[in-house]
C-alpha cells in the first residue's frame, strides 16, 4: 500500500473508533441538509424539491426521513411527490402538490363581493345587515355600488372585536376579515 491508501486508512479508522467523530459522520451522511448546503439539496427546475426538503426537516422529520430514503433510493420527481404530500394531508394538512409547500400551510379562504349581483341572489338573509352600512342592491342588479367606507367600517369593527374578552366576538372578527 502506499503512503496515500495508508492515510486514508488511518482516517476511516480513527473515525470509527472515535463516538463523536462516528456521529458526525453518521449525520452528514443521513442528513443532507445539516448545514442548509444548496449542493446537497436533490435538485429540480424550480427548487420546489428543495423547499419541500427544508420545510418537512423542521415541521416533518419523520417525512423528511423518509423523503430522504427516498432520494437516495433514485426515487422521481413524481414519487417525492406523491410521498411528502401524501404525508402531509395524513397529518391533516390538505397538500396537492409540492409547488404549494413553500407558501405555508394552506388555509382554505372564504370570502365575498359584495359587487358581485349574484351575492344579494344567493344570500338574501344578509341584505338587513348590510343595509346598515349603506349596502343594498339596485334595481339594476349589475351595477352595485359599495362605497369605501364601508370596507374602511368593517375593518375598524373586525380590529375592536379582534380584541374582545369574548371568543364568540373575536370569532365574529375573522369571519369579518
Amino acid at each position: 500500500m502506499n503512503a496515500l491508501i495508508q492515510t486514508y486508512a488511518l482516517l476511516a479508522s480513527n473515525l470509527r473508533t472515535d463516538p463523536q467523530l462516528h456521529l458526525a459522520s453518521t449525520v452528514v451522511w443521513l442528513d443532507p441538509l445539516w448545514q442548509d448546503d444548496e449542493e446537497d439539496v436533490p435538485q429540480d427546475e424550480d427548487g420546489t424539491l428543495a423547499i419541500a426538503l427544508r420545510v418537512t426537516r423542521k415541521a416533518f422529520p419523520d417525512v423528511y426521513v423518509q423523503a430522504v430514503e427516498a432520494v437516495r433510493r433514485g426515487a422521481s420527481y413524481a414519487e417525492l411527490d406523491h410521498l411528502i404530500c401524501g404525508a402531509i394531508t395524513e397529518r391533516g394538512i390538505p397538500l396537492d402538490n409540492l409547488e404549494w409547500i413553500g407558501f405555508g400551510i394552506p388555509m382554505p379562504a372564504y370570502g365575498v363581493k359584495l359587487d358581485s349581483p349574484d351575492f344579494y341572489n344567493a344570500y338574501p338573509h344578509v341584505l338587513p345587515v348590510l343595509a346598515c352600512f349603506g349596502v343594498s342592491p339596485e334595481p339594476n342588479p349589475y351595477h352595485i355600488n359599495v362605497p369605501d367606507c364601508v370596507y374602511t367600517a368593517g375593518r375598524l369593527i373586525a380590529a375592536d372585536l379582534q380584541g374582545h374578552k369574548q371568543e364568540a366576538y373575536r370569532q365574529i372578527s375573522w369571519l369579518m376579515q
